[in-house]
């Protein structure tokens, strides 16, 4: 992102508030009880975006997750977390696709990302697991 982009993204991002964020979806299914020591966790996460009434923004983050045995590879458990984080920006601010797109692959996931590592905290210890956490998100350009 150069100097001007950058700059645009700042006045976005000042003129940026969050207003709501509420669960859309959960689908879980476990196959079997793993220790999480022998878990190999993949996932993916997709966003999509609607503007509404002037100055006024929602994102869909659905995150997918399959928790695969170290050993036989076999998915032991999968999730789907779908949150809605509804946002209000100021009227003299009007976003670009460019300006986005880089909020949806770092801001937006900074906020969506500790409601979605409370879920599946919440769904793997209903599974019968040990505590499982997922790590950090991290952005390095």
């Amino acid at each position: 992102m150069n100097g001007q982009d950058m700059s645009k993204y700042v006045d976005f991002i000042l003129a940026l508030e969050l207003k709501d964020i509420s669960l859309k979806e959960l689908k879980a299914t476990v196959r079997r009880r793993i220790p999480p020591e022998h878990i190999k966790v993949a996932h993916r996460i997709t966003v999509e975006h609607e503007f509404l009434d002037e100055g006024k923004i929602d994102f869909i983050v659905r995150a997918e997750f399959k928790f695969r045995d170290v050993d036989s590879r076999k998915v032991a458990a999968s999730i789907t977390i779908s949150l809605k984080l509804s946002y209000t920006y100021s009227g003299s601010v009007e976003p670009d696709e460019e300006t986005i797109e880089e909020f949806k692959s770092t801001s937006l996931m900074l906020n969506a990302w500790p409601y979605i590592r409370f879920w599946v905290q919440t769904i793997t210890q209903s599974f019968g697991w040990s505590p499982f956490l997922l790590p950090l998100i991290k952005f390095i350009e």
